[in-house]
């Protein structure tokens, strides 16, 4: 008969600076899975991380070093640069960030073309007629719209029956730069093939 000799389990434990650096990890975690924050559609995944990673360092530490020392900072340094590395390929498979932002992201890099071009003012229908094929239809594009401007300093305003937006909201408004901006804008467009 063959008898199965158990081994004694050891505690590992981590160093005060490492068990500092774990608590940091975790609050910093909680804060980022709040609404708006970048782990929001990642709750379970990212609730967990700071047990996987404690896990992690343990057996890194078991390679190496007698169980009875406590983790080092360094190890658990790793440890965290593994999980965080493992993390992000699991946010970008299961956790895509919603169409609107990424239209919204689209538009402002379709914008910042035109910035790049000496242009301020664009007419808000240019960017709905003209602006990033994602962000093409009216229903689609209010959402990236309105997520644009609260992450970008733009500002909306009417002249005449055309409503306008000033990508430099933080310079004083200047009248003949928005009638030269409304004048080649079309032009521009065309030239670019935009």
């Amino acid at each position: 008969m063959m008898m199965m000799l158990r081994k004694e389990k050891k505690i590992v434990r981590l160093s005060d600076e490492a068990k500092s650096l774990w608590f940091d990890m975790v609050n910093d975690i909680e804060m980022k899975m709040r609404p708006e924050g970048i782990y929001f559609q990642a709750k379970d995944h990212m609730s967990k991380v700071p047990e996987m990673t404690v896990r992690v360092a343990a057996v890194m530490h078991c390679m190496d070093n007698s169980p009875d020392e406590p983790i080092s900072v360094s190890t658990f340094i790793e440890a965290m640069n593994i999980t965080s590395y493992c993390s992000g390929q699991f946010m970008k498979v299961f956790c895509a960030p919603p169409k609107y932002i990424t239209d919204a992201e689209n538009l402002k890099q379709w914008l910042n073309g035109f910035v790049n071009s000496g242009f301020r003012y664009i007419k808000r229908n240019d960017l709905l007629q003209r602006g990033p094929t994602g962000a093409r239809l009216k229903k689609e594009f209010e959402p990236a719209y309105e997520y644009l401007k609260s992450i970008v300093p733009i500002v909306e305003f009417k002249w005449g029956r055309t409503r306008v937006v000033d990508l430099k909201p933080h310079e004083l408004h200047d009248e003949y730069k928005l009638n030269k901006d409304m004048t080649l804008f079309f032009t521009y467009c065309q030239s670019t093939e935009v």
